[in-house]
């Protein structure tokens, strides 16, 4: 139970020059698969850029092909948003339930940012009550999802049942000013409630956008409810 870093092959196959023409833009996207990423795109990580441009992140944008251009009047503001720090700081929320009502919980942050929390859950009707959950929170900027983060957990309540919690957890980012790394997925299970926690690393790769940013993730469910948080810390 642990999450693993993946580089976008497309992304970075292609080397697209972004960061000021002193590094080299890929998409972050952690997965419980095992996969590791090419040295060049850590190289990036570690040495960050002074800046990043307008021009090289639509050529990036345009590169995913999943993500449509901006219009030229948004084009400068949706790259001061990806530099501003306390937008991030800012992504977090924390959620509770009953298990079976899934949650879609929007939240503006201001003009063109938004918080997007998703739940999922369920109780299987197999005779080991499998119970499952499924936790997101995306960034958006004009509607384009700039980061998200994902945790998912799963176990057999009943009775007789695995004493084992199995959790995946995933990032994807297209946030060029920073790499997310994910560390270990830790789980538990106590009285017929499941556990499971990971944590984010936002690492800068332009200088503008300041220090490290550790985000704490998880969630329970059990007895016919669930919790679920993202917020700021170790």
């Amino acid at each position: 139970m642990r999450t693993h870093r993946i580089a976008a092959t497309a992304v970075a196959a292609a080397s697209i020059a972004l960061l000021g023409g002193t590094g080299q833009a890929f998409a972050d996207n952690h997965t419980s698969a095992q996969a590791s990423a090419p040295r060049a795109a850590a190289g990036a990580v570690s040495e960050p850029a002074a800046k990043l441009t307008v021009s090289g992140y639509l050529t990036y944008l345009k590169a995913r092909q999943t993500l449509k251009a901006l219009p030229k009047a948004k084009q400068a503001k949706f790259v001061t948003y990806l530099l501003d720090r306390d937008i991030y700081l800012a992504l977090a929320n924390t959620v509770k339930g009953s298990i079976g009502r899934p949650a879609h919980i929007t939240d503006p942050y201001h003009e063109g940012v938004t918080f997007v929390t998703d739940i999922a859950t369920r109780t299987g009707k197999d005779k080991l009550r499998t119970t499952s959950l499924t936790f997101t929170v995306t960034e958006r900027i004009y509607d384009i999802p700039v980061t998200s983060k994902t945790l998912a957990l799963r176990f057999q309540a009943a009775k007789g049942g695995s004493k084992k919690v199995v959790a995946d957890a995933k990032v994807t980012n297209v946030n060029a000013a920073i790499a997310i790394k994910g560390g270990p997925t830790a789980t538990s299970l106590d009285h017929g409630i499941g556990h499971a926690s990971t944590t984010w690393h936002a690492v800068p790769r332009v200088k503008s956008f300041g220090k490290h940013v550790a985000k704490r993730q998880k969630a329970w469910a059990g007895q016919g409810y669930w919790s679920a948080s993202l917020s700021e810390g170790k």
